[in-house]
C-alpha cells in the first residue's frame, strides 16, 4: 500500500493498538470458558492539558472475557430492544458500549450492519485534520458555499453555514459535524486527496466506501474505531484529536445519546440519517455514536435501529443511553 498521507510507524503502532483490544475482546471468550483471563495493561500519557483525549502509549494481555461487570446493562439493553421492535417502534436495534479506560465491552447485535449515512463525516473530519498536521494552512483556506437544493440538514433546526458566503475549510468542516450538513461535506469530500482517506479506512482494517459496489453497511463495533483511536490520539496527533473532538462535542443533534445523557456529561458524538425506503411503510436508519465523558469513566455508546419514523427510532436510542447513563453512574 503507497504511504503517502501516514507515516509507516504512526499507522503500524495505531493498528497495533486497535488490534490490540480487538483481540482481546475475541480472547476473552474463550477466556471465560476456560477460566479468567489477564486484566488489561493499559500505559497511557494523561489527559492533563486535555479535554477529551487520554493518549495511548503501551497496550498489552486480554480483558476478562464474560464482561459480568456490563452484564446488568447488556440485559436491560437486550430487553428495551425487544420491547420496542415488539411494540413496532423500531424493526431492529444494535448497541456497543466500550470502557475507554480498560477496554471492556459489551454489545446487543453489536456485528449486525447499518448504513452509516453522516457517521462517515467523521472520517472525512480526520482527513482533513491529518493533512492540517503537516499544512496548518489548509484549514484556513477560503470556499465559496452554496447550500443545494435539498441537502437541508435533517432534524437540525439552526445552522452554522449560510448560503452564498466564504468559509474556511475549519469552518466548513464544522458545519460538516455539528449541522451534519451535506452540501459542506460534498463541498470538502470533492476537493480532498482521496488518499487520506483510503489511508485511514485500509490501515483500521475497514472496506473503503469509496471502492465500495452499491450500498456500504457498517455494523456499530466496527463504526466505534473511528472514536477510539481519536481518544486514543493514535490516528492524529493529540492536538489534532483533541480539536476533532472539540467540535464533535458541539453535535446539535440532541434527540439521542444527547436526551439521554444527564446535561452536566459532554458528550462527544455523530449521528446518521439514512432512508432506505420512501413508499409507505417508509423504513430509516437512525445511528447515534461518540463518547460519554462520565468523570473518570468516559465510555463509547454506538446505537444504531432501523425503524419507520425517526423521532420514534430516536427514542429507542435516547432510552439505550438512559439506560447506559443509570448504569455507569455506579459502575
Amino acid at each position: 500500500m503507497k504511504y503517502s498521507a501516514f507515516t509507516h510507524n504512526k499507522l503500524s503502532f495505531a493498528l497495533a493498538c486497535a488490534v490490540c483490544f480487538v483481540a482481546g475482546a475475541g480472547m476473552s471468550y474463550f477466556g471465560a470458558l476456560f477460566g479468567p483471563g489477564n486484566s488489561p495493561s493499559v500505559l497511557r500519557a494523561g489527559s492533563e492539558g486535555y479535554t477529551y483525549i487520554n493518549p495511548l502509549l503501551l497496550c498489552q494481555n486480554y480483558e476478562d472475557g464474560k464482561f459480568v461487570a456490563f452484564a446488568p446493562f447488556k440485559t436491560e439493553a437486550e430487553h428495551i430492544t425487544a420491547t420496542a421492535r415488539d411494540a413496532g417502534k423500531i424493526i431492529s436495534g444494535s448497541v456497543y458500549i466500550r470502557d475507554l479506560t480498560n477496554g471492556r465491552w459489551t454489545g446487543v447485535n453489536e456485528d449486525e450492519l447499518y448504513t452509516p449515512a453522516s457517521l462517515l463525516k467523521v472520517p472525512i473530519l480526520i482527513a482533513y485534520l491529518k493533512q492540517a498536521e503537516k499544512n496548518p494552512s489548509i484549514l484556513r483556506e477560503q470556499l465559496y458555499y452554496v447550500q443545494q437544493p435539498g441537502q437541508k440538514p435533517p432534524l437540525i433546526d439552526d445552522f452554522i453555514l449560510n448560503s452564498g458566503n466564504y468559509y474556511s475549510i475549519e469552518e466548513l468542516l464544522r458545519g460538516m459535524i455539528i449541522d451534519s450538513d451535506n452540501s459542506a461535506k460534498d463541498m470538502l469530500e470533492s476537493r480532498m486527496d482521496k488518499d487520506f482517506l483510503k489511508d485511514i479506512y485500509s490501515e483500521l482494517g475497514m472496506p473503503n466506501p469509496y471502492d465500495a459496489a452499491g450500498s456500504y453497511r457498517i455494523s456499530t463495533r466496527t463504526y466505534a474505531l473511528f472514536f477510539r483511536v481519536l481518544y486514543n490520539a493514535t490516528l492524529l496527533s493529540r492536538e489534532m484529536s483533541e480539536k476533532a473532538f472539540q467540535i464533535l462535542a458541539g453535535v446539535k443533534f440532541d434527540k439521542g445519546l444527547r436526551a439521554g445523557t444527564p446535561a452536566d456529561i459532554p458528550v462527544a458524538h455523530k449521528y446518521g440519517y439514512s432512508v432506505l425506503k420512501r413508499d409507505p411503510p417508509r423504513i430509516i436508519e437512525l445511528s447515534d455514536c461518540g463518547i460519554l465523558y462520565i468523570p473518570d469513566k468516559p465510555h463509547l455508546v454506538c446505537v444504531m435501529a432501523r425503524g419507520t419514523d425517526p423521532e420514534i427510532t430516536a427514542t429507542y436510542i435516547k432510552d439505550i443511553a438512559l439506560a447506559a447513563n443509570r448504569f455507569l453512574a455506579n459502575y
